[in-house]
């Protein structure tokens, strides 16, 4: 890529134009811990430590990978403590009724801890560090402890689609678009989480060379957010590589 790691990192995470990745551009920056649905959650176990993980993206944002990174160990100390206590299950939940729903579709006499979502936005956070690192195989381990801690959460899916995608592994990633997706789907709260994945499958549609499937997929886009420049980017260039 020709534009910086961290800023080429940052746009892959969002699911980028191709062209736009090969441009020297200003990516438009997601920042995961502060995003607005992270924002006005229900709090669960560990929602004192928001304030330590969203100092970590800011670090994060900073360019200071090695300080983010030790910001980060403190919040997930103490998750991955809470998770591994015996005798009960302890998961990440973003609102009430998401555990309600759990609870009631896993209802085998184990008891389930709720955790603050903060605690899966740690590990997403340390797994975005790791794709700005090239640590791709790195990355999905820690997204599948991500995963694992947080079911019902869309973000981890999103992003394991991202690295797969590094990795050239398109279908297994256009699978994780498509549970994102479905998660969205259960849950209106994560509807702003729409638009990613779409776009996550959309893109992979393009390495897979379906391009009428992708082109369709883009359009849903534009239905949600009218002008939006990552699916226009890919329009434009679905239009170039139809009239080759």
């Amino acid at each position: 890529m020709k534009a910086g790691m961290l800023q080429a990192a940052l746009c892959v995470l969002l699911a980028c134009s191709a062209q736009v990745q090969a441009q020297e551009a200003e990516p438009d920056f997601r920042l995961t811990t502060l995003q607005p649905s992270r924002m006005n959650v229900d709090s669960g176990l560990g929602h004192h430590l928001r304030d330590d993980v969203s100092a970590a993206t800011r670090i994060t944002q900073s360019g200071d990978l090695k300080a983010a990174e030790q910001q980060l160990q403190s919040p997930l100390s103490y998750c991955r403590a809470q998770r591994d206590t015996p005798g009960r299950r302890a998961l990440a939940f973003s609102r009430r009724q998401q555990y309600e729903q759990y609870v009631a579709e896993h209802a085998d006499g184990m008891p389930t801890e709720w955790l603050d979502i903060t605690c899966a936005s740690a590990l997403q956070q340390l797994a975005y560090i790791r794709v700005e690192q090239r640590r791709f195989e790195d990355a999905i381990v820690v997204l599948e402890e991500a995963m694992a801690l947080a079911p019902l959460d869309p973000e981890s899916f999103n992003e394991m689609g991202v690295a797969l995608i590094q990795l050239r592994r398109p279908k297994e990633a256009l699978d994780f678009y498509e549970r994102a997706l479905a998660l969205i789907d259960r849950d209106s709260v994560s509807a702003k989480s729409r638009p990613v994945a779409l776009r996550g499958i959309g893109f992979t549609l393009i390495e897979l060379g379906e391009l009428k499937k992708a082109r369709a997929t883009f359009e849903h886009v534009l239905e949600i957010q009218p002008n939006d420049p990552k699916s226009l980017n890919e329009l434009a260039y679905i239009d170039a590589m139809e009239a080759r």
